[in-house]
């Protein structure tokens, strides 16, 4: 975080540009403003039971797919979001009932240790267009 010294600032301002004191007053305010760091809330809520239960519930034959898959695509890419193996998850055949198994997916990749969020998103290009959070994997290794 950048620490700002108001007065040196106005200062500054005063010498170059004509402004009343109001004006340079609400400079100072941005420029603190933008300077502070900016906390996110995490995209993923580690505290909700839904997706938890979303992903016990689901068919037994779908999550060992499901973590086959994820797994590999860790393995495979260094960065990725859930379409990018989800339509190999749709290829085999076995199909959840419930999206919310994705989460719980997730979150069981990342307590393996195979993948962690990266606090980054992109829209999704199917579906709702919602966004789709980007993981970062950790079994990834370029041979190039």
């Amino acid at each position: 975080m950048m620490i700002i010294n108001r007065s040196k600032l106005i200062s500054a301002l005063r010498g170059r540009i004509l402004l009343s004191n109001e004006d340079y007053e609400t400079i100072a305010d941005v420029v603190e403003q933008v300077s502070m760091p900016v906390v996110e809330p995490p995209l993923i809520d580690d505290t909700d039971d839904s997706i938890d239960e979303g992903f016990q519930n689901s068919d037994p034959n779908w999550r060992r797919m499901a973590l086959v898959v994820v797994q590999e695509t860790c393995e495979n890419m260094q960065f990725f979001t859930a379409n990018d193996f989800r339509s190999r998850l749709k290829q085999s055949g076995i199909e959840t009932h419930d999206n919310r198994a994705v989460g719980g997916l997730m979150r069981t990749a990342k307590a393996n240790k195979w993948c962690i969020n990266t606090g980054n998103v992109i829209q999704s290009k199917v579906g709702h267009r919602s966004p789709l959070q980007i993981w970062k994997s950790l079994l990834y290794h370029s041979y190039t």
